[in-house]
């Protein structure tokens, strides 16, 4: 991960911090020190790719609304995601986001986006094994950026 994106989520408005090989969390009580380090446990994890979900016993919030910003004038969806970066070719950097919204207060996946330059996008619709299904539920976005709808993943 090069950098993580965090939106409407716990403080955190818009928000990419970027990683450097060493990092240092430093602030008052209450300043997003343990959000942050919540959020970079979830995204690493590569089953919350498969399953998005906050329930983990070293999180303590799982609920929508213990997640999404207090202060935030829209209560009703978070964001979180990260920057891939590709060691060898940093053209190649790609950006994945789950966006969440309130269902009888648990979060549920609302979209998944995927930004990625052309020439990566194109390699890897030609090397995939996407079925039928799954291409039609892709919509094309405007500069390669795909919203692939809830129900391809059901």
């Amino acid at each position: 991960m090069k950098s993580i994106y965090l939106d409407n989520y716990r403080g955190f408005k818009e928000q990419v911090i970027p990683l450097l090989d060493v990092n240092f969390l430093v602030g008052e009580n209450s300043t997003g020190k343990t959000s942050f380090l919540s959020a970079m446990k979830v995204l690493g994890s590569p089953s919350f790719w498969f399953n998005p979900s906050f329930d983990d016993p070293d999180i303590h919030f799982s609920s929508f609304s213990e997640i999404v910003s207090k202060k935030s004038q829209n209560k009703k969806t978070f964001s979180v995601g990260f920057i891939h970066d590709e060691l060898d070719d940093e053209s190649k950097n790609s950006l994945r986001l789950i966006t969440f919204k309130n269902e009888e207060g648990l979060p549920v996946v609302h979209k998944y986006s995927f930004l990625c330059p052309l020439g990566l996008l194109q390699q890897l619709l030609k090397t995939a094994a996407l079925g039928t299904s799954y291409m039609k539920s892709l919509t094309m976005m405007s500069n390669c950026h795909w919203k692939v709808h809830r129900g391809a993943f059901d």
